[in-house]
Parts: structure tokens; C-alpha cells; sequence
């Protein structure tokens, strides 16, 4: 869900409030607030596996398949510790000897040109992303064609911290998301180190006419 939109205070000049004292009007009118609201399910999980080899001097991530049966969480994705472990379950996701290519070594039960038997995205998802940016815009009119604008603007303004890469709310590490997703990498399912922005505040002033 996505939601925007400029509310004007119903204050000084023309306005049903604290409209009689002119200076007073000058001070507490003009006044606007304008919120951004984002607030979404996580998204979509796609894991890989990158020791597949399909030719064998060439390196292909492979479609990792969720075990029938296994559960693919170990915490929940939206309160997770990272010191308590992993998100990810890695037992509930294909075994890595089926991505190794055959005869590589004694133990593996892999086929060449395996690819994995899992779709491109999973049907499981990370954590959700949830932000408020809005600004406070303040227009004094100083004459019929000369206005005084200062806008105060809050990004994340309630200072939320989630576990996705704020840059582009992906949860793959693959995109530097928030989650390592390569069930051959031994941080498989851990926290990447990437969060969510924390609060900023940006000034501004401008003069128009």
C-alpha cells in the first residue's frame, strides 16, 4: 500500500480558524502537511545455489526446491533476532550435494547439468517494509506575487528499523538485500547487515515570485 497526500491546517487568513489578529494569522497560516506512507508484505524469496556447474568450467546458480514437509523458518522473518541464528532453515531447501557435479567428489549424489528442481521465485516471503516520510511546508505571503516557502521534511519520520535494503526494498542478497540466500554460502539465511534508513531531517528555504 502506497498513500500520499497534502493537508492544508485550517489556520489564519480565509480560514476558519485564528483568522481576526493579522499578525497573529501571518504566524499560524500557511501551515501544510504532506505524508508519504509505504507499507508492504515481504518480498518474495528466490534462493540459489551457486556451486551448480553445468559445464564444468563454468559456474550457473541453480533453482533451489523447498523440501516437502520442512519448514523454511527458523524465526519469523518480521521479529527476528540476528544474534539468535538464522531466518532460514537451512535443511528445508535442497541438499547441497545434489548441485555438485558428478564425480567431483565421492559423496555427492548430484547429477551434471543438475539445476535444481525449485520455481525462480518461492512462494515464501521476507521481512515487510513499512515507512512514513512527510513534510511540513510553511508559505507566508509576503506580497501578491512574492511568497516565503520553508519546508521541513522527515524521512522515515517514526524512525522504523526493518531487515530490507532500503535502496530497493529487496530482501536477496543477491541485490544486497537484508538476507544471505545461497545455500552454499555457510551464512545461509543470516542477516546480510543491511537495514532499513534510519530517520533524516532535511531544512529548506526558498523565495518565490
Amino acid at each position: 500500500m502506497s498513500a500520499a497526500f497534502v493537508y492544508e491546517l485550517p489556520l489564519g487568513e480565509g480560514k476558519p480558524y485564528l483568522s481576526e489578529n493579522k499578525v497573529l494569522s501571518h504566524i499560524v497560516g500557511g501551515w501544510e502537511i504532506s505524508p508519504v506512507i509505504r507499507y508492504s508484505s515481504g518480498t518474495p524469496l528466490f534462493v540459489r545455489s551457486g556451486s551448480c556447474e553445468v559445464v564444468g568450467q563454468f559456474g550457473q546458480g541453480c533453482l533451489v526446491g523447498l523440501v516437502p514437509g520442512a519448514k523454511p523458518f527458523l524465526q519469523n522473518p518480521n521479529d527476528f533476532d540476528p544474534n539468535k541464528g538464522p531466518v532460514l532453515n537451512p535443511a528445508a531447501f535442497e541438499p547441497l550435494d545434489a548441485f555438485q557435479p558428478a564425480g567431483s567428489c565421492p559423496t555427492c549424489t548430484g547429477v551434471f547439468g543438475y539445476t535444481g528442481s525449485g520455481p525462480r521465485v518461492l512462494n515464501i516471503r521476507g521481512p515487510h517494509y513499512q515507512n512514513v516520510d512527510f513534510a511540513l511546508t510553511k508559505n507566508t505571503r509576503i506580497s501578491e506575487r512574492v511568497n516565503f516557502q520553508f519546508r521541513a521534511e522527515f524521512y522515515n519520520a517514526f524512525n522504523y528499523h526493518v531487515f530490507v535494503d532500503d535502496s530497493n526494498f529487496n530482501i536477496s542478497n543477491g541485490n544486497g538485500g537484508s538476507l544471505h540466500t545461497d545455500v552454499s554460502d555457510p551464512s545461509f539465511g543470516q542477516w546480510s547487515g543491511n537495514v532499513s534508513a534510519p530517520r533524516r531531517i532535511q531544512l529548506g528555504a526558498r523565495l518565490e515570485f
